[in-house]
C-alpha cells in the first residue's frame, strides 16, 4: 500500500480533515495535499510527526514489514 493511501485511511479512521492535520503538524495545507495525492512524500521529520500524531510507527506509514522485505 502506498504512503498516500495509508495516510488517507488513517485520516478517515480518525475523522481528521486535511486542514486539521496540516494545522496540527504545522505545515502548509498544500504540502499535506501533496502527500495525500502522491505528488510528493514527507521528509523524515514530517514522517515522524505524522506517526506520532496517529500513534503508529513509521514502518506502518511506509507499509514496511522487516520479516518479509529484503534489503
Amino acid at each position: 500500500m502506498k504512503f498516500s493511501e495509508i495516510l488517507r485511511l488513517l485520516m478517515a479512521e480518525n475523522n481528521v480533515t486535511s486542514r486539521q492535520l496540516a494545522k496540527e503538524l504545522r505545515i502548509p495545507k498544500y504540502i499535506l495535499d501533496h502527500f495525500i495525492h502522491s505528488i510528493e512524500e514527507p521528509d523524515l521529520s514530517t514522517l515522524k510527526q505524522i506517526a506520532t500524531y496517529f500513534n503508529v510507527s513509521t514502518d506502518c506509514l511506509l507499509d514496511y514489514h522487516a520479516d518479509t522485505d529484503t534489503l
